[in-house]
């Protein structure tokens, strides 16, 4: 798998959705990532499992501190 970014596979408003839901991986898996699965795919230039990024992006979310403060870590998006 190569390296990608959260930025660069998803937009501001679905971070932002993400962070409404939760360390919920299961749920973001099927709210979120599942139905935008092509495009992530096509961004990435590669096939990806949902439940794998969705279990990896609440992972990289919760090390960040995101739960911790929602609005800050969304202030601080580009």
């Amino acid at each position: 798998m190569k390296h990608l970014e959260l930025g660069t596979i998803l937009d501001r408003g679905q971070i932002e959705m993400i962070l409404k839901i939760g360390n919920d991986p299961a749920r973001v898996t099927r709210e979120v990532i599942a139905p935008i699965l092509a495009e992530i795919n096509k961004k990435s230039g590669q096939e990806n499992d949902a439940r794998y990024l969705g279990y990896a992006i609440c992972s990289i979310l919760e090390r960040a501190g995101a739960w911790d403060n929602p609005a800050a870590f969304v202030e601080g998006l580009n």
